[in-house]
């Protein structure tokens, strides 16, 4: 005896089962155009859930434009808007008394540093070219500044938008001074 095809009256799973074993699409066919434009509408709503939930658009409060930071970030927004329109990468600013350091990518795991000081824009390549560095030293100062990072990693962040991009803003005075010391140790060698 051969048994019936799935999703045939005479199956035992029924019309309703076969159709969702042949997913949303097939299931919306037999039920109804409605059912359908209701899967579909659920299937945005999931993938803008995803799409959120695997962003990189910062998830933080805008910062408070009367702030410490914000003036620290006015001053140096002509360099950090140049800078975001160099790289592509997520950025987050350390806004300090006399310079602005910039974290490029995802740290700690991947990422740059840049930072912004007499109107000039420095990074990591600053070190290799102008001071010599090795690819050892600039491994343990990458680690050192990752070090910084994951001890600040529980202070308020904040966002802004350069260049309309958008910004992390990490006004941190722990940060500043571990990021400032680790680049002064170097520059100072």
């Amino acid at each position: 005896m051969a048994l019936p095809k799935r999703g045939s009256p005479d199956s035992p799973w029924g019309q309703s089962a076969a159709s969702i074993w042949h997913g949303g699409f097939e299931w919306a066919r037999i039920n109804g155009d409605n059912t359908r434009r209701e899967t579909l509408k659920q299937k945005e709503e999931a993938m803008s859930l995803f799409g959120n939930l695997f962003s990189s658009k910062p998830d933080y409060p805008a910062i408070d434009p009367s702030s410490t930071a914000a003036s620290r970030i006015a001053k140096v927004e002509t360099q950090l808007g140049e800078l975001a329109g160099q790289v592509k990468d997520p950025l987050e600013v350390v806004p300090a008394s006399q310079a602005a350091y910039v974290f490029i990518g995802k740290p700690p795991k991947n990422f740059g540093l840049a930072w912004i000081h007499g109107g000039e824009i420095n990074g990591l390549n600053t070190l290799v070219e102008e001071h010599g560095l090795k690819p050892m030293e600039v491994n343990k100062v990458v680690d050192q500044l990752r070090d910084a990072y994951k001890r600040n990693a529980d202070v308020h962040r904040f966002c802004t938008t350069v260049k309309n991009r958008d910004v992390v803003v990490t006004p941190s005075a722990e940060l500043e001074k571990e990021v400032h010391e680790i680049i002064e140790k170097v520059v100072h060698h």
